[in-house]
């Protein structure tokens, strides 16, 4: 035992040459490799239970406030120049002009890029019915009985289409959108309260029309406004957008539409609103219409934050 290989005699004498030696060669037995010490798994943990994934609420039930008021300011024949926050040093000094600079800086977007129709007639039938006054109408009627302007009767307007959704909608201002018959009223073209101008030029102080013969050209829903003139186009127009503003019910959701003629000819101005420094009375004239309207406007958006 002990042993793995042997020889004969005679082998090992040749082998040995006659030297004495062990008749068999031994190769030791390996002894096993000592094992490495193991360190014990860790007790596999208890799976986390995962809680069941509640259900979807339901959307919440609207309400009536919901939705948001929309108001919609226009100035009329207003060059893109003549604003202050492109730049223009003319519109920086009244504290009208910082008013509506400070008013669009904190709470506005600025669209450097906005185009529009060259006239105000086209202008405004590509607002109110959401088509480019190529498919309306591209005539500047002026006239309250010329057939060429206007919308089609056929074509909705925009305070239709929000009445439909459940809209309160005024328009104080200028209309220009049709006046020949009864059905081209305002009133009848979704338009709730109606308070302004049915033609495309007039008076800012007596409201007579160039367009209609001289008459008195100032409206109230159907009928003649009458004992309401007197004031500044644009003061009077404002005053009536706040006050139908705060008159308003806030649960309802409003659309208002304060339609300018300013800065439209004829060119007169209030003294307050003039900057003296400019000395073209041109300059200064229109200047002062441009300043009037961003006065309004700061004035109309603090109507609507006072209601809420």
């Amino acid at each position: 035992t002990g042993y793995d290989e042997c020889i004969t005699l005679d082998e090992y004498a040749a082998a040995n040459q006659g030297h004495a030696g062990p008749l068999c060669t031994a190769t030791p037995t390996p002894s096993p490799p000592t094992p490495l010490p193991t360190t014990p798994s860790p007790p596999t943990p208890e799976p986390t239970p995962v809680p069941p994934t509640p259900p979807t609420p339901a959307p919440p039930t609207p309400t009536p406030n919901a939705v948001p008021h929309l108001m919609l300011i226009m100035t009329d024949d207003q060059g893109w120049y003549n604003a202050p926050w492109h730049g223009n040093p003319e519109h920086q000094r009244h504290p009208a002009d910082q008013g509506i600079n400070t008013l669009i800086a904190e709470e506005g977007v600025k669209l450097d890029r906005m185009y529009a129709f060259a006239w105000c007639g086209p202008t405004r039938s590509s607002i109110m019915s959401g088509r480019f006054p190529t498919h309306v109408s591209e005539e500047n009627a002026v006239g309250i009985d010329d057939p060429r302007g206007g919308v089609d009767l056929r074509m909705k307007l925009l305070p239709e289409k929000l009445k439909e959704a459940g809209y309160y909608t005024f328009i104080v201002g200028k209309w220009h959108l049709g006046a020949r018959a009864d059905v081209q009223l305002p009133i009848n073209r979704g338009v709730d309260h109606f308070f302004g101008m049915l033609t495309g030029m007039g008076d800012h102080y007596s409201y007579a029309s160039n367009a209609a013969s001289g008459y008195t050209d100032l409206w109230e829903n159907d009928g003649p406004a009458y004992g309401k003139g007197g004031e500044y186009s644009c003061d009077l127009y404002t005053a009536e957008a706040v006050r139908v503003i705060t008159a308003h019910d806030a649960s309802v959701p409003m659309f208002g539409f304060v339609s300018h003629q300013l800065p439209h000819a004829p060119y007169t101005a209030e003294e307050k609103y003039m900057n003296n420094d400019i000395d073209d009375f041109g300059r200064r004239l229109l200047q002062s219409m441009v300043s009037c309207v961003h006065e309004s406007t700061v004035n109309i958006t603090d109507a609507l934050k006072a209601k809420g």
